[in-house]
């Protein structure tokens, strides 16, 4: 019986020592296309600093310099 009831606190345990990944399912924006409305096409966040915010994402450069499209963190 103890047997039994050892197992399945170690079980239970064990369940409970997954990692969870912290990224999943995040949405980050940076900037509003009303900025972009109202002529604000200064950049303030560098693409390195995209790039930890996660792995995919559309966007434009500094002073409208062309598009963006980033994908598993490769721009």
């Amino acid at each position: 019986m103890f047997t039994l009831v050892g197992l399945l606190v170690l079980l239970f345990l064990l369940a409970g020592c997954r990692s969870l990944d912290t990224q999943s399912g995040r949405l980050t924006q940076v900037s509003l296309l009303n900025a972009l409305l109202l002529g604000e096409y200064d950049g303030f966040v560098s693409v390195e600093e995209v790039k930890t915010m996660g792995d995919t994402g559309i966007g434009t450069f500094d002073t409208l310099d062309g598009e963006m499209i980033m994908l598993d963190t490769v721009v």
